[in-house]
């Protein structure tokens, strides 16, 4: 669809000029890679196209199903979140659930993580849209033993840097606290 979309306006501006109509500047098609993962708009920035290419204006296109067909939508500033990946890696002890307390169970300790964080997002909605969500959550292998090893995966969307820094900061302290009060080690990894 984003290709598409880029075509679509490509073949747009060209009929415009077969048609006589003239533009004051060149109009180039910059194809994203990754735009919600890795470093896609980043990598095009350190490549260079912009500055080759002289551009004196950049403007992203999107796909929007809950848009009408044909219309396209655009306001001044930020319209699209960027986005951070986050893995959160808790490390405990496993041990017999009949023996619970002998293990350090990383299990719960996500769950309550989970919830603060959530609590959190809520609150800083007030101020400013923003995203805190988990998709994926990989505990344990045994109903009968408490897991040694949690994942929590998800990803941050905001529209400032102001908010993603508070964010970032919030996960990293509710992190530590939480996994202080299980005796769990962990480790956060966040990719911009």
């Amino acid at each position: 669809a984003h290709t598409a979309m880029a075509l679509s306006v490509a073949k747009y501006v060209d009929e415009c000029k077969k048609q006589g109509k003239s533009f004051d500047k060149n109009v180039a098609f910059i194809f994203q890679p990754a735009e919600e993962c890795d470093d896609g708009a980043a990598s095009i920035v350190r490549g260079g196209v912009l500055q080759k290419l002289g551009m004196d204006h950049i403007f992203a296109l999107h796909v929007w199903p809950e848009l009408p067909k044909g219309k396209i939508y655009s306001r001044p500033g930020v319209m699209l979140a960027q986005v951070c990946d986050i893995d959160v890696i808790l490390d405990g002890e496993k041990s017999h659930i009949a023996d619970y307390y002998k293990g350090v169970d990383t299990m719960r300790a996500a769950c309550e993580i989970l919830l603060e964080l959530y609590k959190f997002e809520e609150e800083c909605n007030d101020n400013e849209k923003c995203l805190l969500k988990f998709g994926r959550l990989d505990s344990g292998n045994l109903r009968n033993i408490t897991s040694d090893k949690t994942v929590i995966s998800g990803s941050i969307r905001s529209l400032s840097k102001e908010m993603e820094t508070k964010l970032q900061d919030s996960i990293f302290d509710i992190v530590e606290r939480v996994a202080g009060k299980y005796g769990v080690k962990y480790e956060i990894r966040i990719q911009n």
